[in-house]
């Protein structure tokens, strides 16, 4: 394992720790007591108003998804506003851990998803996008990269970005920030 100057761990707002136990019964990669061992715990998804039961035991701040402009999965360098699709009903494509966030993200957007929920790591097929109303389909960047041999002018990725919510935010960049001129202090001349 790498040395850790840093540890920050993200979790998911809306699911919490879920069942409490580990891979792959549950959905945690380490036991929920790590937690008091982390420098910052980042709530993916959350308010900044919510208070996650680790807040005031290390540093804690709230992050969320944005999308990005679109970028046509057929022609890379196509790209469109998210803004195009607003009121109005696409076929939304996610084969990843939770697609409801996907979803919801496009909800939160203005656009109006018909969802295609798939397994974690899918391995998509031409099938699998037999839709044949002529809506555009729009889906994740892990999607993307497994539809590119076969998309057609419909496919549309949707890059995110992360959000971080003011409070609390200053604080990991300050940490950051010390860690970076220490690192550059204590390299040779």
């Amino acid at each position: 394992a790498l040395a850790r100057d840093l540890e920050v761990v993200v979790v998911d707002a809306r699911r919490g720790l879920g069942n409490g136990r580990l891979l792959p019964a549950g959905p945690l990669r380490e036991s929920a007591q790590r937690l008091e061992s982390v420098d910052w715990v980042v709530s993916n998804g959350g308010e900044a108003s919510e208070t996650p039961p680790w807040r005031g035991r290390v540093g804690s701040l709230v992050m969320q998804l944005v999308p990005e402009a679109a970028r046509s999965v057929a022609d890379p360098l196509a790209w469109q506003s998210v803004e195009r699709w607003r009121g109005e009903s696409v076929h939304a494509v996610a084969g990843i851990g939770h697609p409801a966030r996907f979803f919801d993200l496009l909800r939160a957007a203005g656009i109006e998803p018909i969802e295609h929920a798939f397994a974690d790591h899918h391995d998509f097929t031409a099938a699998d996008f037999a839709f044949d109303d002529g809506r555009p389909i729009l889906m994740t960047s892990k999607d993307a990269v497994k539809c590119a041999g076969f998309a057609d002018a419909r496919f549309w990725e949707i890059p995110v970005a992360t959000r971080l919510l003011p409070d609390g935010a200053r604080g990991l960049v300050e940490a950051i920030e010390t860690l970076c001129l220490a690192s550059k202090k204590s390299e040779p001349a």
